[in-house]
């Protein structure tokens, strides 16, 4: 900071006052007098010593024992602003991996980081907290700081629930944030969390395999479902079936009829394409 000071000479009277007529935001400045007067601030502190952390214009008022008339002395102190970290509250580093830390590539502030580094980023190679001393050409100071962790690999996990050919996917991944779905009918690719789709009611071929891709910066898992979708009424033919009520919660009934007497086979999948009777 610039220091500054004012010399009054009054009735006889000769005093300086130092100051920084510039601070820091969050720092206090001390306005000091010669102490062979009395001073009274504009606080009514009557202390030769006048401290404040504000900006604006401040009034000292200076006196002697014999002085009749005061003499005031007006101040103008500035605010400066500090420097503005740009590091995230908290990141995560893949495991076996360098990680380098951003502090934002200004050419108007001094770095300095925890682990000894003076360049404007740093490269990390363990998790912990690490700190950036930010110093701009006023020599106003911040100081800004990161928690690093270790990122877990992703796990890839679904499930489904299915009414007929309209399929609700649940996605059960752990660590990770990005998905790619491929519901195996050739339909477009879905980047959903939770994604809903109808397939296309056919009277063959009704097997699709899903798949998902679940990832995070550090890689990708892949895991895949079979999918059994079905339409009764096109399934039924001259003889069709009817299940009720629908959709359900693994209770229901079959009604349906037959044109000619004939051996009626029935088979019956759960919502994985399991035959469970």
């Amino acid at each position: 900071m610039l220091q500054d000071s004012i010399a009054v000479s009054y009735e006889n009277m000769e005093f300086d006052m130092i100051f920084d007529p510039e601070i820091c935001t969050g720092d206090t400045v001390w306005i000091v007098c010669d102490s062979m007067f009395s001073y009274v601030s504009q606080s009514g502190d009557t202390s030769n010593v006048l401290l404040t952390n504000s900006s604006g214009f401040f009034y000292v008022t200076v006196s002697s024992a014999t002085c009749t008339v005061a003499y005031t002395v007006e101040i103008n102190l500035t605010l400066l602003p500090l420097p503005v970290g740009i590091l995230p509250t908290d990141t995560a580093k893949c495991p076996d991996q360098s990680l380098a830390l951003d502090g934002g590539n200004s050419t108007l502030y001094d770095y300095y980081w925890s682990n000894g580094y003076h360049n404007d980023y740093t490269i990390i190679d363990s998790v912990g907290l690490y700190t950036l001393t930010l110093t701009d050409m006023l020599g106003c100071v911040t100081i800004d700081s990161v928690w690093v962790t270790e990122q877990t690999d992703a796990i890839s996990a679904f499930n489904f629930f299915e009414a007929f050919n309209h399929v609700n996917f649940i996605n059960q991944s752990q660590d990770a944030y990005y998905y790619f779905w491929d519901f195996g009918d050739g339909s477009p690719i879905s980047t959903k969390s939770n994604p809903e789709h109808d397939y296309p009611v056919l009277n063959q071929n009704m097997w699709y395999t899903a798949t998902l891709i679940s990832a995070n910066q550090c890689g990708s898992d892949t895991s895949m479902m079979q999918i059994f979708t079905f339409d009764i009424d096109e399934m039924g033919g001259e003889a069709p079936i009817q299940i009720y009520p629908n959709p359900n919660q693994g209770n229901f009934f079959l009604s349906g009829s037959l044109v000619l007497k004939d051996d009626l086979n029935l088979h019956i999948f759960n919502s994985t394409g399991q035959e469970i009777y």
